[in-house]
């Protein structure tokens, strides 16, 4: 009951706020935020939904007594001074550079009063931490501020993670705390998904990122039961804003791009540009976000072997889905100068391969870790525990130079095949006999089982095979069609017209859009290839053509036989649209 009477209290201040700021939009014209090319929305929009959740917070906080707590009022200072400077710059818009001196200044403020990280009692170690963390989630939640409902739908999901963990603590943190700021989210929350009546500003988004940076460092992390998890668990809580500030930062860095300027290249938008409605992006992102939230409930409770392989997994999740957002063009930047060109493809390839090596270290540690485990029945003694230590970094670094010299970053990391598959098991099986024989020259295998390192063995090979399964999976089942392009109808259902669709599906800066195919094979009407669908003969074309609004035909059969080419060509004259016949390799060699 100590969280639910102030959430609910706090809610209906938020929401009735909330609505007066709507209602007023239409008569304060000065309220509302125009479409710019760098925004979202289409219309003119309220803007200062920010003051309705911190009005209804700062209500309750001092109603319900939260302020007479340790740490609390130092915490609401800190943020009523941001909350102010994000008003400001709401209302005329500030230079980046002060509104950063301004929350350098709060973070060096906290630091002062005591609300900073613990781990250590060196200055020289928790300062400059503790500053970055707290300047960093400030910023990290104003940028995820870029779609209706997701910053506010993180912040509220994030704020409950942290009253869970703040309910199993020992220390004294006020249940009524947790209530009180998710009351304040959730009523602003009623106008903003989509599609938003009201937008949070710059004075909502940074206010909630610098009161959960604060609140996710206080001393309420001295219990926990060692020091990976007191670093990684308010990583895990804020790990959708902190990915996105990260993944957008490097990306506008390598484009040459301002990264304090706005932009419709964030998460967000690269998840709708693969195809995803705004709202179900959000979901996809809230989801995320609450999965997380779960691995650092679980891990701040479990042992520590069992917590650092379920957060090596969501590691290894984040950074695949990083790469699969790599893939989509935002940037419009196209230059003329052939050296920049080799540069920016030879930097994108390094990219690629240092995360490719960064995954495949975690899945390294991860699967020899699980195989003490497995092989111990999830308990190990201090000795076992020592060995695992022990050898862990040598292992990760023999496996490492092992993959690397079998070839296994030669290729492109995109799909997985049977060609593959076999190198990855001639890597992982070279890489377990390199370990092998390094442990028995330094120890000579004395005290560990040979059975540890089949399991190992195995466990690497499927995580290995499974981590670019699921990238494949990602591209097969995520990216999209473009919704708008030239309409092509593709002749054709075989293995050509699968490769066909999948080409123009990974580069959608084509702008075509595949409609429908036809064949002549009966069964394979009302099917579907990579989504799209077979609607029937070619000898109904034209008709076909006309019905669908078709642009272009693009006669893919390379095997078929001469004649069969001339009457789908002669087909495709009389529909009196432009076409094209796609050869086969053999008619490219063969033509004069």
């Amino acid at each position: 009951m100590n969280f639910v009477y102030p959430f609910f209290i706090t809610f209906l201040f938020s929401a009735i706020a909330t609505r007066v700021i709507v209602a007023s939009g239409d008569t304060f014209r000065w309220l509302m935020q125009k479409p710019t090319g760098d925004r979202w929305h289409t219309r003119a929009t309220p803007s200062f939904g920010g003051v309705a959740i911190f009005l209804a917070f700062a209500i309750s906080f001092f109603a319900f007594g939260i302020h007479t707590f340790s740490n609390m009022g130092r915490v609401f200072l800190g943020g009523s001074v941001i909350f102010l400077l994000g008003l400001i710059d709401d209302i005329r818009p500030l230079p980046p550079y002060i509104k950063l001196v301004g929350q350098i200044g709060m973070a060096c403020l906290m630091v002062l009063l005591g609300v900073h990280l613990t781990f250590s009692g060196h200055p020289l170690i928790y300062i400059p931490l503790t500053l970055l963390w707290i300047v960093g989630i400030t910023n990290a939640f104003n940028l995820l501020d870029n779609m209706d409902g997701l910053a506010g739908g993180i912040a509220l999901i994030s704020t409950i993670t942290l009253g869970f963990l703040f309910s199993h603590s020992s220390l004294p943190i006020p249940h009524e705390l947790i209530g009180v700021f998710a009351g304040s989210i959730a009523g602003f929350l009623l106008f903003n998904v989509h599609p938003a009546r009201v937008f949070m500003g710059d004075c909502g988004a940074q206010w909630m990122g610098f009161t959960l940076a604060c609140l996710t460092i206080l001393d309420t992390w001295k219990s926990a039961s060692n020091l990976f998890i007191l670093l990684v668990t308010p990583a895990l809580i804020l790990a959708v804003p902190i990915f996105d500030t990260t993944f957008v930062t490097l990306q506008r860095k390598f484009h040459g791009r301002k990264v304090a300027e706005g932009g419709k290249d964030h998460t967000s938008h690269r998840l709708v540009a693969l195809g995803f409605g705004e709202q179900h992006t959000v979901w996809i992102l809230w989801g995320l976000s609450i999965f997380l939230g779960l691995v650092a409930i679980v891990a701040r409770f479990y042992n520590f072997q069992t917590s650092a392989l379920l957060i090596c997994g969501g590691l290894v999740l984040i950074l695949t889905i990083g790469m699969l957002l790599t893939d989509v063009s935002v940037y419009r930047v196209p230059t003329n100068n052939p050296k920049q060109k080799r540069f920016r493809s030879l930097f994108f390839y390094s990219k690629r391969r240092f995360v490719e090596i960064t995954i495949d270290t975690l899945l390294i540690g991860t699967s020899y870790s699980l195989a003490y485990m497995l092989r111990y029945d999830w308990t190990l003694d201090t000795y076992n525990l020592n060995l695992l230590a022990g050898t862990l970094p040598m292992v990760m670094g023999i496996k490492l130079i092992m993959l690397v010299v079998s070839g296994t970053y030669r290729g492109i990391w995109t799909y997985i095949d049977f060609d593959n598959s076999v190198r990855l098991f001639r890597s992982s099986m070279y890489a377990s006999l390199a370990t092998i024989a390094a442990i028995i020259a330094v120890n000579r295998f004395e005290g560990f089982s040979r059975t540890l390192f089949a399991i190992d063995f195995i466990l690497l090979f499927i995580f290995m095979t499974g981590a670019r399964a699921l990238l494949r999976t990602f591209r097969e089942s995520v990216l999209a069609f473009p919704e708008e392009g030239i309409r092509i109808l593709v002749v054709g259902a075989g293995d050509a017209s699968r490769n066909l669709l999948r080409d123009i599906r990974k580069h959608r800066d084509w702008g075509l859009r595949p409609v429908a195919l036809l064949d002549d094979d009966k069964e394979k009407w009302n099917q579907k290839i990579l989504g799209i669908p077979v609607i029937g003969s070619t000898q109904n074309l034209q008709k076909m053509a006309a019905e669908h609004q078709i642009h272009k035909i693009v006669i893919c059969i390379p095997s078929a036989s001469k004649d069969k080419k001339e009457e789908l060509e002669k087909l495709a004259q009389e529909s009196n649209l432009p076409w094209i016949n796609i050869p086969s390799i053999p008619d490219l060699l063969l033509q004069d």
